[in-house]
């Protein structure tokens, strides 16, 4: 079992641009109209399991995770889950694994005025 924290915070210094100028070559730079921040927030916990009644070499787990994102005045929230396995082949010394991984299963995060 386990839980973790992920966080980026970027301060108000990304520059707001309206972008009228983006296609003249020479100057394609609009002046700067403000600064805004952004910052990705989540939190997750998840579990392991050695499946010993299914196979011996069998490993599954699994995570759930809290998604916040803010960009400007835009805030979202969301969830995911993650599940994944392994599985030991046993043969004599065999060294191979198969693995698989199926990550942030869940609706897009749609951001929305604050």
């Amino acid at each position: 079992m386990g839980g973790a924290f992920y966080g980026l915070y970027i301060p108000s210094e990304i520059e707001r641009r309206a972008g009228i100028n983006e296609n003249d070559p020479f100057e394609p730079l609009t002046p700067v109209e403000g600064y805004f921040g952004a910052y990705d927030m989540a939190i997750s916990a998840g579990a392991g399991y050695h499946a010993k009644k299914i196979s011996r070499g069998l490993y599954l787990g699994g995570s759930v995770k809290v998604i916040n994102q803010t960009i400007d005045d835009l805030a979202g929230w969301g969830a995911a889950f993650d599940a994944g396995g392994v599985y030991h082949f046993k043969k004599g010394s065999s060294p191979f694994s198969f693995a698989a991984l199926f990550q942030n299963i869940g609706a897009p995060i749609k951001l929305a005025r604050q």
